[in-house]
């Protein structure tokens, strides 16, 4: 449920309770409440507000709350295939260079799978890098 609606919620059942126990209070005829008609409406009010407020601190509680956060997919796939030769230098990263740190995956949560081919020959150079790189800043 939004926010918005918890709240409206939260409002309307405070309102709803005040007015019961005031009406319960006012309507409800015992031998030892006061019998002056001033002294009843105000021992109904304080018994409304105690109750309403008791009822509007719970409901609120749970308006308060912040809704979950979405589930991150966290399924990457990377299939890459380098070629190099002479003096020619490449590099390969399956994962991305700006990752903000992620903590480390759960049991059963999707990891990142990435797959590197490269071929070199003569003086040529191949850097493979297999995960998201931390930069320092980002």
């Amino acid at each position: 449920m939004a926010r918005p609606l918890r709240w409206t919620v939260t409002v309307a059942a405070t309102i709803g309770v005040f007015l019961l126990c005031l009406w319960l209070g006012r309507s409800v005829s015992f031998g030892w409440l006061p019998h002056d008609d001033s002294d009843r409406w105000a021992l109904a009010a304080a018994f409304a507000a105690v109750c309403a407020g008791v009822v509007g601190a719970a409901v609120g509680w749970w308006a308060g709350q912040s809704e979950p956060a979405p589930a991150v997919r966290r399924d990457h796939r990377v299939t890459q295939r380098a070629t190099a030769s002479g003096r020619a230098r490449t590099v390969q990263i399956g994962g991305s260079q700006t990752a903000p740190d992620a903590p480390a995956p759960q049991a059963g949560e999707e990891t990142s799978v990435v797959r590197q081919e490269a071929d070199a020959s003569g003086h040529a150079e191949v850097r493979q890098i297999g995960r998201d790189q931390h930069l320092p800043g980002t």
